[in-house]
């Protein structure tokens, strides 16, 4: 069951979609949990906090987007899928390699702190988000144990704070820049990483085994 789980931490930057005010940014720092299913398919778990909100203002386009005045904007915590390009397309190669590329989309959670003012106490402070993005990673070490990353990602507030309504478009979204470092624990197989067993030179080497078994007196 833990066999290919990590775990990590980030940190990094976002501003809103839209573009209106990019700066300055707002800064995030968070943590992650996953598990690899297989060498292409995987999961994780992304729980962080955005600091500020510098680039939120009073215009209709951040109403209802994360409009805050707190030192904690707000607390995310999201359920992604990763699909791993490299493994995909060229095939696992029996260890990972250096350099990898890999999507990451999901659902999640956000809520909220402390209304800005001008905006009522009556307004949804918990929100449904999507996340889009992609890892480009870097595999370290000898064992290639260690993960460092960088992610750049939009994250889609798919709620309205006014009506719960669903909207999926850049006055409701932000642009995330991350960076991040994962520790792969030790498997079963001895290793950090999947492990590739030839089947077809096992079943061979039994094979043989067993006719050369074959070839010797029985004794009792």
């Amino acid at each position: 069951l833990l066999d290919n789980t990590y775990v990590g931490l980030q940190a990094g930057v976002n501003t809103p979609l839209s573009f209106n005010q990019m700066f300055p940014v707002n800064e995030y720092a968070g943590i992650r949990v996953g598990k690899n299913l297989t060498p292409i398919f995987g999961l994780n778990i992304d729980a962080g906090i955005t600091f500020n909100d510098h680039a939120s203002g009073h215009t209709n386009s951040f109403v209802n987007h994360f409009a805050s005045k707190a030192a904690v904007n707000t607390v995310n915590v999201g359920l992604n899928g990763t699909v791993n390009l490299m493994n995909l397309f060229g095939g696992y190669k029996g260890s990972p390699r250096i350099f990898e590329v890999s999507t990451v989309t999901g659902l999640g959670w956000s809520h909220i702190y402390n209304k800005t003012a001008g905006i009522t106490n009556t307004l949804d402070d918990d929100e449904f988000i999507a996340k889009t993005g992609a890892d480009f990673t870097f595999n370290l070490g000898k064992k290639k144990a260690w993960q460092v990353y960088a992610e750049p990602s939009v994250v889609w507030n798919l709620t309205d704070r006014v009506n719960d309504g669903i909207h999926f478009d850049k006055d409701h979204a932000y642009l995330q820049l991350l960076v991040g470092v994962n520790y792969k624990f030790k498997t079963s197989n001895g290793t950090h990483s999947f492990k590739m067993y030839d089947i077809a030179a096992m079943n061979d080497e039994i094979n043989n085994l067993r006719s050369e078994l074959a070839k010797k007196p029985k004794e009792v």
